[in-house]
Order: structure tokens, then C-alpha cells, then sequence
């Protein structure tokens, strides 16, 4: 067992690594697979909730989570180790690792699942099975791909192998991968976007979007809309997941975090609302319209029925659609390699095992939990798992870093710890962090319970 900080796996070649590192797993937790689908009701009023969480919540939580992963220097697991001792706190404050950790592993599970159905839907578009289709015919085609486990289980193996075997060559491999990956998926959203201003009706998905008229707010939507919001705003940037910290740990000494770390939130926002723009943009086309009869649906099913019928139905579709779905299904893979990777660290840092059979240990839990990530999806939404770890697990891991960073931890380290940025700017990251963050934990946490008794 290493209880000291000392750099265990390498560091990154330079700040650049980290950051696209970070963006990359944004892309895949947050900007495809929740905000398109759960910015309903007063979608205007969720949109500029979340772009104000995002710098009041969602920054200053990767500032922390990328500072004590710096400071610790290995895995979250090991890291919060060597932090709580290092502080004098109590044991239980190591949970952060591990519940981080457990976090991560069980999203990827779900990321499993959600690529290979990408990369199914990639392949149908490429090759116009499912060109000019109904809206029933799209039903009956995901319903028989729900009702093929084996051969969706086999697909999720072959998927994350490839994530172990970019994980099993370490740092220098990780950083690698995930710097070009990351410039695929910007190319790719930018040609889809490009596509999708002609090919949709981007006026119409801007209005849906951006509607900012508060007129008739009752506190009910407020209350929806900001607990929608916040959500959103932790689940489009990869904290309380262990994969911040672990990550953080192999920045070398000078990089500035509080811009690194900006910079992500900003690029991860962008990217959110682009596409949710051209997703909106494509279901409110004049060709899908007619087919669609103003059934977009939500959560799989605005992904893998309503989507596919509007591309399909439209000017060069079946192209914007493959292009979306090898998004989504790249989009996941770099997520998996950043979400994994706490797991696989610690394993390297604490056993006799190299990073090769620690990452074959790490996809063998996952696939273990594939089977129930599988049988506990719902039609309308993405599955126990995901609603867990999205409602309960994630903001619990947030609001222990918060407590912990913001509380136990004396001012003067945290100052240490940051001792790149300016007092300025040290003093509104930690003015957000005392404050701000345990406010905006309480009422996600207070507001998922009451909408999940009242709903």
C-alpha cells in the first residue's frame, strides 16, 4: 500500500492532455443522453438555470476535485487516503474514494449499452435500413434490439476490451487516445451542426431552447426547472466520479487549474447546448414533423426512435444521423476510459497486479453488471443504474467533497494547493466553495426527493 503523494503513473505531457482528457468524458456524460431529453416543460428557463450552475456549481466543484487529486497525486481511493491523514480528518472521509469510484465504474456500465446501440444505429443509417421509415416501423426496430440481451452483452464485452486496452498502457497511452479523440468528436459535432442549419429548422429548435419568457412561472416549474438544471449541470462534467481526481493526479506541478478548469466547463456547455440545438432542431424539420405527429419522446426513446425517423425522413439524414450516432458511441468510449480509470489505478497502486490485469479485473465488474443495467431499463427513461448514480450517488460523492474541501481542510492548504492562481481568483473559488456548493448540494438533494415522492 503507497501512503505517500509521489507522482505512481506518470504525468500528462503537458495541461492540453488533461484538458481534453476532461472534455472528452463532458461529452459523454452530460451533452447527449440527458440534456436533450430532460430540458422539457419550460425548456427556456432550464437553459439559463444550467448555463448560471455551471459556473456558480459545476466550476468551482472541478476545481476542487482536480485540486485534491493533484495534491494526492494517485488514485481517489489512495489520494483521499493520503489527504485525510495528511489533514488529521476522520476515516470516513475516505468513502469520497471509494462511493467516486463505485460511481464510475457503474455509469460505464451504462455507457456499455449506449454505445453499442449507437454503433448498431451508426451501421443502420450507413447503410439505409432504416431509410424513409415510420415512426412505428423505428418502435418495432429498438424493441427487437432491447429483446436481444446476448448478443447486446457480447457487443458491450468487445467494447470494453477496447477501453482496457487503451487503460492498460497507462498515462502516456490514456493521454494519447484521448487528445486526438477528443478532436474527432469537435470535428464531428461541428460538420453535424453545419449539417443539421440546413437540413433542420434551427429557428424553431433555438425558440424550443431559448424560450426565456418567465411570464406564468408558477414555483412548481421554478422548482423543476432548477432541480433539472442543477442535475444537468453535474452530470455534463465528470465530478463525483473519482475520474476529476484521479485524473487531476498526473498534472504536473505548474498548470493553472482554476482556467484549465473553466476552460472544460465552458467547452463541456458549448458542446451541450450545440447539440441540443441541432437535435431540436432536426426533430422540429418540416419532413420529420409529418412523420413524427409531435412524438419526440424523451430519454431512449427521443434517442434510438424519434432521431432515427427525423433523419431519415430529411435531406441527407441518413449522413447527419451516422454521424450522430458515431458520436455518441466515441463520445462513450472516451467517457469509459476516463470513468474506469480510478478503478484502475487504485488496483495497480494497491495489489501485485500490472496495469494489464488490472484493467482486465475492472471490465469483468463491469460486464458482472451489465446484466442488470440491462433488465432495469425503462422505455421512457435510461434504467435504474443511471438513475441511481444520477440522483443519489453522484451529488452524495459532490457534497462530501464540498464538506470536506470546504470544511475540514484549513484555508492556508487550500491556498497551497492552488498556489498557481491568483488571490482573486483563489478567493472566489473558495468564496463558491464554502458557500455556494453545500447551498446547491442541499437543494438537489432536497429537490430529487421531494419530485421523486410528488411524481
Amino acid at each position: 500500500m503507497v501512503e505517500s503523494n509521489q507522482y505512481l503513473h506518470g504525468v500528462w505531457k503537458g495541461p492540453w492532455y488533461f484538458i481534453g482528457a476532461m472534455i472528452c468524458a463532458s461529452a459523454g456524460l452530460g451533452a447527449l443522453w440527458y440534456f436533450p431529453s430532460a430540458a422539457g416543460g419550460n425548456v427556456g428557463l432550464v437553459s439559463l438555470l444550467f448555463a448560471v450552475f455551471l459556473v456558480l456549481v459545476s466550476w468551482p466543484l472541478l476545481v476542487t476535485e482536480v485540486m485534491l487529486g493533484r495534491r494526492g497525486r494517485q488514485s481517489a481511493i489512495n489520494g483521499l487516503r493520503y489527504l485525510v491523514r495528511e489533514s488529521q480528518q476522520r476515516d470516513y472521509w475516505r468513502a469520497i474514494g471509494w462511493l467516486g469510484t463505485l460511481a464510475g465504474v457503474l455509469m460505464v456500465s451504462w455507457f456499455s449499452l449506449l454505445a453499442v446501440w449507437a454503433g448498431d444505429y451508426f451501421w443502420d443509417m450507413t447503410s439505409g435500413v432504416l431509410q424513409g421509415q415510420s415512426l412505428r416501423f423505428a418502435s418495432e426496430h429498438f424493441a427487437a434490439m432491447e429483446s436481444q440481451p446476448r448478443q447486446a452483452l457480447l457487443r458491450c464485452g468487445l467494447f470494453l476490451l477496447l477501453t482496457a486496452a487503451v487503460l492498460a498502457g497507462g498515462v502516456a497511452r490514456i493521454g494519447r487516445i484521448l487528445r486526438h479523440l477528443v478532436a474527432v468528436l469537435l470535428g464531428l459535432l461541428v460538420l453535424a451542426a453545419g449539417l443539421s442549419v440546413f437540413n433542420g429548422n434551427w429557428a424553431s429548435g433555438y425558440d424550443y431552447l431559448f424560450d426565456m419568457s418567465l411570464v406564468d412561472v408558477d414555483r412548481g416549474q421554478w422548482l423543476k426547472a432548477a432541480a433539472t438544471a442543477l442535475t444537468m449541470a453535474f452530470v455534463c462534467i465528470p465530478v463525483g466520479v473519482g475520474a476529476a481526481m484521479t485524473l487531476g493526479a498526473y498534472l504536473p506541478e505548474r498548470p493553472q487549474l482554476a482556467k484549465g478548469s473553466l476552460l472544460v466547463v465552458l467547452v463541456a456547455g458549448l458542446v451541450t447546448f450545440v447539440v441540443a440545438l441541432s437535435i431540436h432542431a432536426t426533430l422540429r424539420a418540416e419532413a420529420a414533423q409529418a412523420v413524427l405527429e409531435g412524438q419526440a419522446g424523451s430519454g431512449l426513446q427521443l434517442l434510438f426512435v424519434s432521431l432515427p425517423v427525423s433523419f431519415s425522413n430529411t435531406s441527407y439524414g441518413l449522413f447527419l444521423g451516422g454521424l450522430f450516432y458515431l458520436f455518441i458511441a466515441l463520445a462513450c468510449w472516451g467517457a469509459a476510459i476516463a470513468l474506469l480509470e480510478p478503478a484502475v489505478a487504485w488496483l495497480t497502486e494497491s495489489t501485485r497486479c500490472n496495469r494489464f490485469f488490472s484493467s482486465l479485473i475492472v471490465i469483468l465488474v463491469c460486464l458482472g453488471l451489465m446484466p442488470t443495467t440491462f433488465f432495469t431499463l425503462d422505455k421512457g427513461d435510461y434504467g435504474a443504474i443511471e438513475w441511481f448514480c444520477r440522483h443519489c450517488l453522484v451529488p452524495l460523492v459532490a457534497l462530501m467533497v464540498v464538506l470536506f474541501a470546504g470544511y475540514c481542510l484549513r484555508r492556508d492548504l487550500l491556498r497551497e494547493m492552488l498556489y498557481d492562481e491568483s488571490r482573486t481568483l483563489f478567493s472566489i473559488c473558495y468564496g463558491l466553495l464554502r458557500y455556494i456548493l453545500p447551498v446547491a448540494m442541499v437543494i438537489i438533494f432536497s429537490l430529487n426527493i421531494y419530485l421523486t415522492i410528488t411524481t
